[in-house]
């Protein structure tokens, strides 16, 4: 029915290195636009094919009929999806990173519900926090990435640590962060230790 990501990777003749004429030898570069290069969808690709891969194993265990091309549909709707509405680009990624059941349905289950976590609550806060950290590392010259991806992760993995906060742990951020949130770049980071 659908092909597992370990067997979607498929590398064209023109990617091995070989002339293409155009036509002539039958090589396309059909990039469908969801994965155009530079898109949310082409810089997740892989994390949308695990979570397709996922979506679709579990269809087939509760679906009597399921489409041949249900991956490749699944993959494309979901980067289109990311691609036009950069507000649900953080749930996906906290999806992913937090849904980690070994049943593809539970995993389904997990990053489909609508739970929202004190960490997602948070988040007005974390985009500042990660804000500052990125410009004091790219004020010390200690940024080893791209400042977006540096934020993005940042902000995910933030969302991620807040969650496992007890009660007087979240309200210690939430003192700390109004205490500290005057300051800019390093001062910032050197008063918020979360």
């Amino acid at each position: 029915m659908h092909r597992p990501v370990s067997e979607m990777t498929v590398v064209s003749r023109c990617a091995l290195g070989v002339a293409c004429l155009g036509l002539l030898l039958g090589c396309s570069e059909d990039t469908p636009p969801e994965f155009a290069e530079g898109t949310y969808g082409a810089l997740h690709r892989a994390q949308i094919e695990v979570d397709c891969d996922k979506r679709v194993q579990c269809a087939e265990r509760t679906q009597d009929y399921l489409r041949e091309d249900a991956f490749e549909d699944c993959a494309s709707r979901e980067a289109m999806t990311l691609n036009g509405h950069p507000e649900v680009r953080l749930k996906f990624q906290i999806g992913l990173a937090r849904c980690t059941q070994p049943d593809v349905c539970h995993y389904v289950a997990c990053v489909d519900s609508q739970f929202v976590s004190f960490g997602e609550t948070q988040v007005d806060k974390l985009n500042y926090v990660c804000a500052q950290k990125v410009q004091c590392a790219i004020d010390s010259s200690a940024l080893a990435s791209n400042a977006q991806e540096a934020f993005e992760s940042c902000v995910i993995s933030s969302v991620l640590a807040v969650d496992t906060f007890a009660s007087e742990s979240q309200a210690d951020f939430q003192a700390q962060y109004f205490l500290c949130v005057p300051m800019l770049s390093c001062a910032f980071t050197t008063c918020f230790p979360y």
